[in-house]
């Protein structure tokens, strides 16, 4: 019979805790999905403006191609945050 209610007990626990493990893996995750997007979008812009230094001669088309990218950058991380969290 004891063995019994400790069994019943700990069920009981375990089903109380498992979501809160399950809360704390999902926010876990998505850090590092922020992380990754982070990187990704970091990545993309250093590439984009080192094409753009690489190609663009004229000093105000460069700065407009750099001030566009610093601006499509921000845009783009605001859209990949709100569409995660």
């Amino acid at each position: 019979m004891m063995q019994h209610l400790r069994r019943v007990y700990l069920s009981w626990w375990l089903v109380r805790i498992s979501p809160l493990l399950a809360i704390f893996g999902f926010i876990y995750d998505l850090e590092t999905l922020v992380f990754i997007q982070a990187f990704l979008i970091l990545h993309i812009k250093s590439g984009l403006e080192t094409i753009v230094h690489d190609y663009v001669h004229e000093r105000s088309v460069y700065l407009f191609y750099l001030l566009s990218l610093r601006l499509l950058s921000l845009k783009l991380t605001y859209y990949i945050l709100e569409l995660t969290l």
